[in-house]
């Protein structure tokens, strides 16, 4: 049976402000340390709450602008779907008369 690890309160901020600030996921970071992804992010719950923060509050403006972005990217595709429904429509219109015209022949 292995022995429970315990780790300094130096290591426990040092991988705080790593799963934090360094851009890398959580569970990354946890393998890098080779640490429980779950307490890793025990420890960073606890620091948020003791900072006076908690997960819920803090907005991640990347998520906002690539869903911007995104929305963005979807007004287009759904105009050029738009345009192609009304080219369609006309184009069956124009076959539609040519049908009722009747061909002149020499």
């Amino acid at each position: 049976m292995q022995k429970r690890r315990r780790y300094t309160k130096a290591y426990k901020d040092d991988a705080i402000r790593l799963a934090m600030q360094s851009g890398i996921s959580q569970a990354q970071v946890a393998r890098d340390l080779d640490i429980n992804a779950g307490l890793l992010n025990r420890w960073v719950v606890e620091a948020q709450r003791a900072n006076g923060s908690s997960p819920e509050s803090q907005v991640d403006y990347s998520s906002d602008e690539k869903l911007q972005r995104m929305q963005d990217k979807l007004d287009k595709v759904r105009t050029e779907r738009d345009i192609l429904k009304k080219r369609s429509m006309f184009i069956k219109s124009m076959t539609d008369m040519q049908r009722q015209i009747p061909a002149y022949h020499s």
